[in-house]
């Protein structure tokens, strides 16, 4: 789990690789579940690799993602607030409703970097969050050893994991080992043979039922125009992608997944940047939904997106999607 269910997520600019609107990680509801293609679980949109820093296992088709995902799950409304108090110590706040006006969520907190060591405290709706660890990275290889504590006040119950990583180029694994009340061993392992090529294998085991919960693996191409991605799972899911940059601002997109060797769901998208702080972007699935999402820039620290979506199927009647999302960073 992440500090504050929250990730960044950016539009890339060809020109002048430019963030634009983020958007908060929220679980997908109902709705969205009959809308979008199947996915095993949901999707996990990094940030842009810092350079020379080796890709992660969720990198793979992550332009793609960004196209087709970014921007199509927001609530009602979302918004979002970090203060970076001084270059070790940051502070932020963010709240979010479901569609139903009903199911509220939001959470306060911080981080801070002392040197090789970092901690992190949030207070989130239900949950409490701690953790603290070591971490070091130089221009040729990273590491981190965190232990992250978290409580659910209304289930009275707490956990205890252990987040392990190192990162020497070309290859980066992470694994998240259970401590306490956790009963699952994931990780991954990636191979960067070429700066544009990534080869990973991703794995989950279940000590409670003895048995393995996941085996994905990857591949994926990226040349800063075309991007093609591919993903294996539990020996029975195809997943891919394809994202193709036609010009500057115009660019398009496909994802696709066959479950199970049966059933095959896709989403086809497009997007164009306007003016290097505005972007527009527009997606139809197998299902019959049509979703328009507009993010705009107003300035460094200041975003705001806005999405809408409904169903072809009965465009008057059927249940009409909208949300707005505002970031700020100061």
């Amino acid at each position: 789990m992440s500090v504050f269910k929250k990730r960044r997520l950016t539009a890339w600019n060809k020109k002048k690789n430019r963030q634009v609107p983020a958007e908060s990680a929220q679980e997908p509801d109902p709705a969205d579940a009959a809308q979008e293609p199947h996915e095993a679980e949901y999707e996990i949109i990094p940030p842009v690799p810092l350079k020379g820093e080796v890709p992660t296992f969720f990198h793979i088709g992550r332009w793609a993602k960004e196209c087709l995902i970014t921007g199509y799950r927001i609530g009602v409304w979302h918004i979002d607030c970090t203060t970076r108090v001084k270059e070790e110590l940051s502070m932020y706040s963010f709240g979010s409703a479901k569609p139903d006006f009903e199911t509220i969520t939001g959470g306060v907190g911080f981080k801070e970097k002392l040197g090789l060591l970092t901690m992190s405290q949030a207070w989130l709706t239900h949950e409490f969050f701690s953790s603290i660890g070591l971490q070091k990275r130089t221009d040729s290889i990273g590491g981190e050893a965190i232990l992250r504590a978290l409580y659910n006040r209304a289930e009275t119950a707490y956990k205890i994991d252990l987040l392990c990583g190192v990162e020497r180029s070309p290859v980066r694994i992470k694994v998240i080992a259970p401590i306490v009340h956790v009963t699952k061993i994931m990780g991954y392992a990636l191979w960067q043979p070429a700066e544009n090529f990534m080869l990973a294998y991703r794995t989950a085991f279940d000590f409670e039922e003895k048995s393995f919960e996941k085996h994905a693996f990857g591949v994926g191409y990226n040349n800063r125009s075309t991007e093609l991605a591919l993903k294996f799972e539990d020996f029975q899911d195809l997943r891919g992608s394809i994202f193709q940059r036609l010009s500057d601002q115009w660019a398009i997109a496909v994802k696709a997944s066959l479950s199970q060797w049966e059933n095959v769901e896709y989403s086809i998208g497009c997007q164009c940047m306007v003016k290097d702080s505005a972007l527009i972007k527009a997606k139809i699935t197998s299902q019959g939904y049509l979703a328009f999402v507009y993010q705009q820039s107003f300035t460094d620290s200041v975003r705001i997106m806005y999405h809408f979506g409904l169903s072809l199927d009965d465009p008057i009647k059927s249940n009409h999607k909208f949300g707005i999302s505002w970031s700020i960073n100061c």
